[in-house]
């Protein structure tokens, strides 16, 4: 998806990438429960080469979360 094209799924403005920074600073309640936040990311950095992998390990280090349960969330919701 073009950056021009994505807007935050909270206020609505136009988001640059990396777009989760904004969603992180300027909705930090959003930022830390939202999940769905995971999906549209992986799919990102699948989408721009990254394995499977390296985009789990990514999201994990950026979420603070372990990979089992980042991965299981992709499973779930049909990500992966």
């Amino acid at each position: 998806m073009p950056e021009a094209s994505r807007k935050c799924p909270y206020c609505g403005i136009p988001l640059k990438n990396p777009y989760w920074r904004h969603i992180e600073s300027e909705h930090p309640k959003e930022y830390r429960s939202d999940k769905n936040t995971w999906i549209q990311l992986y799919k990102d950095y699948v989408s721009m080469g990254m394995s499977k992998n390296v985009a789990i390990q990514v999201i994990c280090q950026i979420f603070n979360r372990e990979e089992h349960i980042i991965e299981e969330f992709l499973k779930k919701n049909q990500a992966i």
